[in-house]
């Protein structure tokens, strides 16, 4: 089997940095706010909801839009039809 490489587009760059990045960390955020919370105060619980999809998703924009001209991930392999 040999393998081409299939050139990724600068969409398919920020897509992946973006989401990988911004589900992760918005996640990780709002698990460790649930630690500092009031478990039965809505407001609180709402409050952490929404700072942490912020931060998570401002801070995989950046890390998106510099990952667009940098290129830190890797190619695709396609593999070759046969011949």
């Amino acid at each position: 089997m040999s393998y081409k490489y299939k050139a990724m587009t600068k969409f398919q760059y920020f897509r992946l940095t973006f989401v990988a990045v911004g589900a992760g960390l918005t996640s990780i955020l709002f698990i460790m706010n649930l630690f500092n919370l009031d478990v039965y105060n809505m407001d609180s619980i709402a409050q952490a909801i929404s700072k942490s999809i912020f931060v998570g998703a401002f801070t995989a924009l950046i890390l998106a839009a510099l990952n667009i001209f940098l290129k830190i991930i890797p190619f695709n392999k396609v593999q070759d039809s046969g011949k």
